[in-house]
């Protein structure tokens, strides 16, 4: 495990994660994702959305918001991080990781509408990284207390 992770009193790791789109799902929206780990912490992430993902659609809170949730799987599973806990102020996104996702998988990917589940592609590839952790607990912070508010807004604004 990466020496400078902050770990909570259970053992957890802690990161923030957010995402960030002005102009929100319209055209000329900017798209980006923060990843905070700790004041400086060389793990950080404020980086754009790829602009190839986006030919045909515009860039949308919500797609930022899942990036930020994969991006920071991906490095913890790269330093062997077995227990974490993710904090977002995407109420949104609590709900479809921790509870609607498995509705949708057993109505084959459709909502209780009977809708196809927008971003399929983007929960199933979350869902396949959380569940190489021994355990992921999601936590909602509000938007002015995440840390990595910040690092999304300057990962849009070089999209």
């Amino acid at each position: 495990m990466h020496p400078d992770f902050t770990v909570d009193r259970n053992g957890y790791v802690i990161v923030y994660i957010d995402g960030a789109c002005p102009g929100n799902g319209i055209q000329g929206a900017r798209g980006g994702i923060g990843v905070w780990f700790g004041n400086n912490h060389p793990l950080n992430v404020s980086e754009p959305l790829r602009r190839h993902e986006f030919i045909h659609i515009n860039p949308t809170n919500q797609v930022a918001e899942i990036k930020a949730a994969i991006r920071a799987c991906e490095l913890l599973r790269n330093y062997g991080v077995e227990r974490v806990v993710i904090f977002t102020d995407s109420q949104y996104l609590i709900d479809s990781i921790t509870d609607w996702i498995f509705t949708w998988q057993s109505n084959g990917w459709r909502t209780y509408q009977g809708q196809p589940v927008v971003h399929k592609a983007l929960y199933e590839e979350l869902l396949f990284l959380t569940r190489g952790f021994d355990c992921v607990e999601w936590s909602h912070v509000p938007s002015h207390y995440n840390k990595a508010d910040s690092l999304a807004k300057i990962g849009a604004e070089s999209y």
